[in-house]
């Protein structure tokens, strides 16, 4: 797609729909992550989305625009954007695994990309068929490709996502 936006006004190439991830390793420093976790550790989780038999798959919170995490967020997102303009940006989604067996199940978002940023614990992300080891600190952008965060049998600690969602 040939779109141009304009975003703080510079203009920028859209890139459309990913097809494939982009994984930037360690696209945070360590202490900038820490203190992303260290913060948003504290939001009021919920229950997040629940299987057909009612068990929670993981902890959730929708981040509504105007409100000062938003705002705290767009700090660090919008440095990513500026580099990979994937759309609009319609909106932020904290995830909290606590172990090992809170996990997403396989799902897509349809004429979307995404922007995921990872903090704390190391676990795998699967985009398609490949699996992407998410540790503190990485970005992974992709597209609408099926992807999921399985639940691990090791023992792991609480990793927190913040999925940004884009839409051209």
């Amino acid at each position: 797609m040939n779109t141009t936006v304009i975003q703080s006004g510079v203009y920028l190439k859209f890139m459309g729909l990913i097809k494939t991830p982009i994984i930037l390793k360690n696209y945070f420093d360590q202490s900038i992550a820490n203190d992303l976790f260290d913060k948003l550790i504290n939001v009021r989780w919920h229950d997040g989305i629940k299987t057909r038999y009612g068990n929670v798959t993981r902890k959730a919170y929708r981040v509504d625009h105007g409100t000062y995490l938003f705002y705290y967020l767009s700090q660090y997102i919008s440095s990513i954007l500026l580099q990979y303009p994937m759309g609009n940006v319609v909106g932020f989604y904290l995830n909290l695994y606590e172990n090992g067996d809170m996990y997403t199940p396989t799902h897509k978002h349809i004429g979307s990309n995404q922007l995921v940023i990872s903090l704390g614990s190391t676990r795998s992300l699967v985009i398609g068929k490949q699996n992407i080891v998410c540790e503190n600190g990485d970005v992974v952008i992709f597209g609408e490709q099926p992807h999921s965060v399985p639940k691990t049998s090791n023992q792991v600690g609480q990793r927190i996502s913040i999925a940004t969602f884009c839409f051209a």
